[in-house]
């Protein structure tokens, strides 16, 4: 299991979406907040799912105690979760509780 940069994903996610079109992107990020990503190997999607990056992001090992990561990972999936695709009330239980641990 890789582990992720916090700091590094949320601005490259951030930069994605302050182009104001994200379309630019569609070959390689696959935009759709509402696809529920299967566990399926058979299908290798080449595109970065954003979905997942920001379930991967909440999971991740960030820094609480650091005042600067936090609020910046707070902002960035608030930002990018506009509808609540992803932070709403079917989040399985551990995402839920990382959630709360941010707030």
């Amino acid at each position: 299991v890789e582990e992720i940069s916090v700091t590094s994903t949320c601005f490259a996610l951030q930069t994605i979406f302050a182009t104001g079109d994200c379309a630019i992107f569609s070959n390689t990020v696959d935009l759709n907040m509402k696809l529920v990503a299967l566990d399926d190997n058979s299908k290798k999607e080449s595109k970065i799912p954003v979905r997942q990056v920001l379930k991967a992001l909440l999971r991740a090992r960030w820094r609480e105690e650091d005042m600067f990561q936090v609020p910046l990972l707070l902002n960035t999936v608030l930002k990018i979760d506009s509808d609540r695709s992803v932070l709403n009330s079917n989040m399985d239980p551990e995402l839920c509780h990382r959630v709360r641990q941010l707030i």
